[in-house]
């Protein structure tokens, strides 16, 4: 799969990850450092619809604004599953045996309306990817839009996904077997590769098409 392949790619690709993982494991860190790799995985999209198949370089603060950005949007979009999944929770967490049967059916029905807000959120991060613009982050309307306009596309991302999450389980819980550093290499290599993953999507869906210009011009 090409995806496996993008984190290795490129002059400096090893210390970029390793960068990532650094940015993970040093306590009180890894807070500051999750915005930073989900604003990273961000310019990934971008990078990836742009045409270069290269890990982009750090930018720690420029990163962290945009995956804080992006972050607050992706859980605006998830506030229907907290809802829900609240509620289920107060009606039914300390209820009887068939009560939380009934609750549990109810749960399973926040996994589709999990994928169709999380097709919407994919969206989302690769517009603001492209077009550079905070705002497209809550164009609910046409975000919505784009991602249930081609259903197919989505739900062979997530089948694509799913595999690619099963094969980087196995080969991370190998890496951490023979010492700690192998296996977080992986898991960062990993987490890169799925948002190479979803700059595919996005190109399945149109997204990009007009994405060739400089990965630092963002507004916020």
């Amino acid at each position: 799969m090409e995806s496996l392949q993008y984190p290795f790619r490129g002059q400096g690709a090893f210390g970029k990850i390793v960068t990532a993982g650094l940015l993970m494991m040093i306590p009180l860190v890894n807070l500051f450092g999750a915005f930073v790799l989900v604003g990273y995985g961000i310019k990934i999209i971008g990078s990836v619809l742009a045409g270069d198949e290269n890990l982009p370089e750090f930018d720690i603060m420029q990163d962290f604004g945009r995956g804080l950005i992006g972050l607050v949007a992706a859980i605006v979009y998830m506030i229907p599953v907290i809802i829900i999944s609240v509620v289920l929770g107060v009606l039914f967490g300390n209820g009887s045996g068939g009560m939380n049967g009934i609750g549990a059916l109810l749960y399973l029905l926040t996994i589709p309306l999990s994928f169709a807000l999380s097709l919407a959120v994919l969206v989302a991060f690769s517009r603001f990817a492209v077009e550079g613009e905070s705002g497209v982050l809550f164009a609910f309307t046409e975000n919505f839009q784009l991602a249930f306009g081609n259903l197919g596309a989505g739900l062979e991302f997530f089948v694509n996904a799913i595999l690619f999450g099963i094969i980087l389980g196995v080969l991370v819980g190998i890496g951490f077997v023979l010492l700690i550093i192998p296996g977080l290499v992986i898991a960062i290599a990993g987490q890169f590769a799925q948002y190479h993953l979803a700059a595919q999507y996005a190109q399945r869906l149109g997204i990009g098409g007009k994405a060739k210009r400089k990965m630092e011009e963002y507004s916020f």
